[in-house]
C-alpha cells in the first residue's frame, strides 16, 4: 500500500472525536503507514491549533505543519473550548507565543512542494478551509488557482470527509451549512464526484 502523506482537517473542541482521529494518525505514522505533512484547523476558537500541537508534540512531532481559519465567530462559544483552552494554556505548545499560518496558506505550501496527486486529506469537521482551498486564486507558492490546480491532478487523489452522506440532492451534496456559515466545497467533477468523496468514510488501514 505505501506509505500516505496526510493533511488532516480538523473543528478540534467541542467533541472528543478530533483528539482520538489526531491521536490515532500520529500512531499510524509511528508504524511508518503514514506522513502526517499538515494539520488545518476550521473554526475560529484561538485553542485549535494549540491544542493540536500538544498532541503531535505528545507523539513526537513538534514541527509538523498548522494552519488555522481565521474567520471571526465561528464556533467560539464555551462548549467550544470545553477541554482545548486548557490544553493549550496548560501544556508546551508553539502557540503560546506566537500565531498560527492561515490554513489556505499552509495547504498551498504544503501541495505546492509535493509532487502531483500524492498527498490525501481528511475531513473531521466543517468544510470552510477546504472550500477556501479550492476557491483560492494563485499565490507565491503557485500560480494555479486551487480548482484548477486540483482538476490537474496536483491537488489531492482522495478526500476523506467522516460527516458522511448529509442527503439525496446535488445542492445538499456541493453546498454543507454548518453554524451559520455556508461552506460551499466545490467538488470538482460534479455532483457524482462528491457523493463519491462525501461517502467515503476512511481509509484502508483505519
Amino acid at each position: 500500500m505505501g506509505t500516505k502523506n496526510i493533511i488532516i482537517d480538523t473543528d478540534i473542541g467541542p467533541d472528543c472525536d478530533d483528539v482520538g482521529a489526531l491521536a490515532m494518525l500520529n500512531i499510524y505514522a509511528n508504524q511508518g503507514l503514514c506522513r502526517i505533512l499538515g494539520v488545518s484547523h476550521c473554526t475560529s476558537n484561538p485553542y485549535g491549533a494549540g491544542t493540536i500541537d500538544v498532541i503531535n508534540r505528545y507523539y513526537g512531532r513538534p514541527d509538523v505543519a498548522i494552519g488555522t481559519y481565521y474567520g471571526e465567530g465561528f464556533l467560539t462559544d464555551e462548549v467550544c473550548m470545553r477541554y482545548n483552552r486548557f490544553i493549550t494554556t496548560h501544556f508546551p505548545n508553539r502557540y503560546q507565543s506566537e500565531q498560527p499560518q492561515e490554513a489556505v496558506g499552509m495547504y498551498r505550501s504544503i501541495l505546492a512542494a509535493q509532487p502531483d496527486g500524492s498527498v490525501e486529506v481528511i475531513g473531521i469537521g466543517p468544510m470552510n478551509n477546504l472550500s477556501n482551498l479550492l476557491n483560492s486564486g494563485s499565490d507565491r507558492f503557485s500560480n494555479l488557482d486551487g480548482v484548477k490546480a486540483d482538476d490537474d491532478g496536483r491537488g489531492f487523489p482522495m478526500f476523506l470527509q467522516s460527516g458522511g452522506r448529509q442527503g439525496g440532492t446535488d445542492r445538499q451534496w456541493q453546498n454543507r451549512g454548518y453554524g451559520g456559515i455556508q461552506c460551499g466545497l466545490r467538488y470538482p467533477g460534479g455532483a457524482e464526484r462528491g457523493r463519491k468523496l462525501a461517502d467515503a468514510q476512511s481509509l484502508p488501514w483505519l
